[in-house]
Order: structure tokens, then sequence, then C-alpha cells
């Protein structure tokens, strides 16, 4: 709590931010490239149009054709291309059904979003050489945004500018571990040294997102994700980026035993960092009440008092 605390001198600019993780051992990865249904879809529209090929010599002329050195760099842009075309989609998706259920949407939701359509045939649509990475995701619009905050897995990642609403996150879990972690974890990243880094911020206007303003919230994304990938054959996490600025102390990594998870949320609750203040909502404040968060002995009878039998 005073590492973390606002007013310490390393965090006296208020140029950091802040990531809180529930295991110390998970990788920086946006839930987009780790999540199963994602990676499982995509591997299977990948995998149609690999199978649809009939020898060795025609991947390879194929490849070739399109500027492709190699039957492995026609593989790993069929993954980047339909990962691309997936995050799109959902995207695309999740806007179309909120404005069938009548919610608000932000006035910039009316531009069109880019669809990819599905690759059937890669001798016929893989027109033009060189068309690696064509297909990108630039998850800068307002939809990706409350996509992110709503569950949509994005190539977002969350941070905040507030180190204890990390140290929240890092404490809170909606389902317990099958194994419990040793340690949790907040990550704190001087916002400025990010422009040594391919990870870009990503902030938009508090007044259209509530749980982003409750949170004070922004997002990383990494500008280079895709020539990564194209690269080395996967998803890289955040961390290769942020180990080029362990050197000049612009990045540090604050561990707790996980064992302590309910103390430190009693202690962020002191200071109103809970779950109903940073993601408010009725249901939420009513589940922080029945869960057994809020000490029912502190609780006032509010509704007069007993009288004497």
């Amino acid at each position: 709590m005073a590492e973390l605390n606002e007013l310490h001198p390393r965090w006296y600019k208020g140029t950091w931010i802040f990531r809180g993780q529930n295991d110390v051992s998970w990788k920086l990865h946006p839930k987009a490239m780790r999540n199963d249904k994602v990676q499982e879809h995509v591997r299977k529209l990948a995998g149609k149009i690999l199978q649809g090929i009939s020898s060795a010599s025609q991947t390879n002329e194929i490849a070739s054709s399109h500027g492709l050195r190699s039957e492995e760099e026609l593989r790993r842009f069929l993954f980047q291309y339909f990962q691309a075309g997936t995050e799109n989609s959902l995207v695309a998706e999740f806007e179309d059904l909120s404005d069938r259920a009548g919610l608000r949407l932000p006035d910039d939701w009316i531009e069109n979003l880019k669809r990819i359509e599905e690759l059937n045939n890669p001798a016929s649509n893989l027109s033009g050489r060189d068309i690696k990475f064509k297909w990108r995701v630039y998850p800068i619009r307002v939809a990706f945004a409350l996509a992110q905050h709503s569950g949509i897995a994005t190539r977002l990642l969350d941070w905040t500018f507030r180190p204890m609403v990390a140290a929240f996150f890092a404490a809170y879990t909606k389902v317990e571990h099958k194994i419990q972690p040793d340690l949790m974890v907040v990550w704190a990243v001087e916002r400025f040294s990010l422009q040594c880094t391919t990870l870009s911020p990503v902030t938009q206007l508090r007044s259209r997102i509530g749980f982003l303003q409750a949170q004070d919230g922004l997002f990383l994304y990494d500008k280079e994700a895709d020539e990564k990938y194209f690269q080395h054959g996967c998803w890289q996490s955040f961390e290769v980026e942020l180990r080029k600025l362990a050197d000049a102390g612009r990045v540090y990594k604050f561990t707790l035993p996980y064992s302590k998870r309910v103390d430190l949320l009693k202690l962020l609750r002191l200071r109103h960092v809970s779950k109903s203040n940073l993601m408010p909502s009725f249901a939420h404040t009513a589940e922080e009440v029945m869960s057994g968060e809020i000490n029912w002995h502190d609780i006032k009878y509010r509704g007069g008092q007993f009288e004497d039998m």
C-alpha cells in the first residue's frame, strides 16, 4: 500500500500507468491473443485453407506468387489474416447486437467498421504481391474500448493511471483458481518512455464509457504485433518490449503473496477502491453487500429502534 500510494515520490510526476494481475506467472497478453475460442477459430479457418492445398509444390507456388517465401510464411500469413478478421468481426457483431438491443451508442460508431471477408480460395483471393499486413486491426475507435470493457476479446490491454486501482485488480478475481498462485502482481510503466517501444497508449473520453471513467483507465496495444507474429510465428507478450525500459528504471513489478489478497481488498475498500466503485452498477453494489465483502458487524440498523417487549 505504501509503495503504490499516489503520493509516493516515485510517482509524483503523474506520468506512470499501472496494471494489476492475479497471478505473477501470467504474461501480458491481450485477451484476443490468449482466448481459447478465438485461437481455436483462427486455427480452424487457416487449417481449412491449408488442407485444401493438394501438394507442397502448390503451396510454395501460391506463397511465392504473393510475395511469401515459403510454406511457413504462408501459414503465418493465414493465421495473422484470420486473427485480424476475427477481432474486427467480434467488435462489429458487438456493435450490431448493441444497436439492435436499443443501447445508446457513441456518435462515431456510425462510421463503418472495415470488415474482412473470409479467405476461401488463396489462389484467387490473395491478389497482389507482398500482401503481408494488408489486413490490420487498428483498435483506436471507441467501439474497441467499450467492447474490451464489456468482455469482448480485443488486442487492447487494460491499464490505469491509479496504482490503487491496479492493486484492486491484482487482488480481485471472478473465479477461484484450481491451483492458488504464489504471488499477485502490479506492473508500473512510465508512460512517455513507451515511445522507445512498439507499445502505444490508447485513451478515450471518460464520459463515453462509465467503467473507464471510474477506473481512470487507458489501454495499450502493440503497433507491430502482426509483424512480430509473422517473424516469430507466435504472439509476443508485452514484457518483451517492457524489458527495454528496465535498465532505465522505467518499469517496475510489485508482487505480494496471494494469501494476502483478502487483507489487501479490505485496505483498498477503506480507500473507496472496490468493485462497486470501479465497476459501478446496482448489481455490483448489491453483490458486494451480499457476498460478505462488507463487514456485516458494521452494518447499522436503520429501520428504527427495537421497542422493549
